[in-house]
């Protein structure tokens, strides 16, 4: 899967990214998190490694569910 390229995930119930954040810059790192959002059916999980951290945006839109599981839920619009 090409994180990066378009929008290939739909209605997913979880998105797990674990430890890839780091190889990307802050803009990419953003433009993911917006891109995890958009595949999550409502009320979704996203997984984050333990390194990674929800920005900007993202932490408006994301709910913590563990913040030391860095586990989060797509919140309802």
């Amino acid at each position: 899967l090409d994180l990066i390229g378009d929008d290939s995930i739909k209605e997913a119930d979880v998105v797990i990214c674990r430890n890839v954040f780091i190889y990307f810059n802050r803009s990419l790192q953003e433009q993911l998190l917006m891109k995890f959002y958009r595949s999550l059916k409502a009320g979704g999980y996203l997984v984050m490694g333990k390194a990674e951290t929800l920005l900007a945006e993202a932490k408006e839109i994301f709910r913590e569910i563990d913040s030391s599981a860095r586990i989060y839920q797509k919140k309802e619009t």
